[in-house]
């Protein structure tokens, strides 16, 4: 991502899944939203198998946990009403309100959502076992019953807040946090936080498919979720992290006039160190020597991204430098495009169309004169060619009051 970071919003929700009559699940868990790029995300580890189950996230809208005593009809209510656009303490109240089975004590709930710089709110049931509770703050809140004890809490907050990144970096190292023996006190035998885990995000224009989705559905009493899916993680970054060889960048044209309408386009080729395309998940930092104005970078779809160029007011050359972050640091790239800008009608370069310009093209046109460099620095009706249509056009400029060269480019 670029040096200034955008806003996150972010909801943590932890809990426990206990095992007693009925479906019973305690996880610690975090959901979170970009506000800048619009992602929504999950991430949690249970003492049971299969702790992804909690997670429900709407595209470009936010994303919620239901915890401790899980119950389907409950959660399907949640999504329900995260897709009407309802604000995290609306929804929170709502269930706790309508609970499918009358007993709302047993349940907990983080949601966040895209509205403002990240809404959110936590909910901890009275009836959640120790250690329960919640913390809240702006475009956050963390949860969690059954827990060791509030560090998990403490930690995982501390993780998600200091460490940079993108959301999926930050859901990992919050996770990461908690990996500690009994993090979830059924697994304490164990000397191990979790039996399953799971890291999720979601961008706009996903649809059906998640950005980024690694599970770890159970483990064996021996083996520790978490660092797994840390290693899947590490592995799922690695194929977004883009190679400053093999990634290129170009600009077209390469010669423009100044304060034109014609605006260059700089397009990159995102490509991983197997060649592969980059096709979502990224930033860029790209500056240049200029004055050329960069626009925003647009998903061109296939690994190729595209931003178009103003050109200034100041002839001369501009030299475009683009960095590529897709996780850990930026990637600068080897290919440093050049624009060249050039005054239209100054075609003795003196750095202002005047009459001895009309006078340098009456020399190249009918005595052999030197060329205008640019030769389009002389073409000022834009026709591809210079001829007395542009030293009547100039003569026009300079004294009739007439339209600037280069200005129907």
């Amino acid at each position: 991502m670029p040096p200034v970071r955008a806003v996150f919003a972010v909801s943590v929700a932890l809990a426990l899944f206990v095992l007693m009559p009925g479906l019973a699940h305690a996880t610690f868990s975090i959901v979170a939203i970009d506000s800048v790029s619009g992602a929504v995300g999950g991430a949690g580890a249970s003492c049971i198998d299969g702790s992804h189950i909690i997670n429900r996230m709407v595209e470009a809208i936010g994303s919620i946990h239901t915890q401790a005593y899980w119950n389907g009809d409950n959660q399907s209510n949640a999504d329900s009403l995260l897709r009407e656009g309802l604000t995290p303490d609306s929804i929170i109240s709502w269930l706790a309100n309508n609970d499918a089975q009358g007993n709302p004590a047993i349940r907990q709930y983080g949601v966040v959502t895209l509205a403002g710089p990240g809404a959110s709110a936590g909910y901890t049931g009275s009836g959640c076992a120790a250690y329960a509770g919640h913390r809240i703050g702006p475009g956050y809140a963390i949860q969690g019953n059954i827990l060791l004890g509030p560090e998990i809490l403490d930690d995982m907050e501390t993780a998600f807040l200091t460490t940079p990144g993108d959301i999926d970096e930050r859901l990992m190292a919050a996770l990461a946090a908690a990996d500690v023996p009994g993090a979830d006190t059924r697994c304490m035998d164990c000397e191990k936080p979790a039996i399953s885990a799971f890291i999720r995000v979601k961008l706009p224009g996903d649809g059906m498919t998640s950005y980024l989705y690694k599970v770890v559905s159970t483990t064996p009493c021996e083996e520790d979720p978490i660092p797994i899916l840390q290693a899947q993680y590490a592995e799922w970054q690695a194929e977004h992290v883009a190679d400053g060889n093999l990634s290129g960048a170009t600009i077209a044209p390469t010669l423009v006039p100044t304060e034109g309408t014609l605006l260059p386009q700089l397009t990159i080729n995102a490509r991983n160190d197997l060649g592969d395309p980059i096709e979502k998940g990224l930033s860029f930092v790209i500056t240049n020597s200029g004055g050329g104005i960069v626009g925003e970078v647009t998903n061109s779809g296939g690994g190729e991204y595209a931003a178009t160029v103003a050109p200034p007011a100041i002839a001369g050359s501009d030299t475009f430098t683009v960095s590529i972050y897709g996780g850990g640091e930026p990637v600068e790239l080897s290919d440093h495009p050049v624009i060249d800008y050039y005054l239209c009608g100054d075609a003795d370069w003196s750095g202002q169309p005047d009459i001895d310009d009309v006078v340098y093209l009456i020399q190249f046109i009918f005595a052999g004169g030197a060329l205008p460099d640019p030769y389009e620095a002389g073409d000022a009706d834009c026709t591809g060619e210079i001829d007395i249509d542009d030293v009547v056009f100039m003569i026009q400029y300079i004294f009739g009051g007439g339209p600037a060269p280069c200005s129907g480019c």
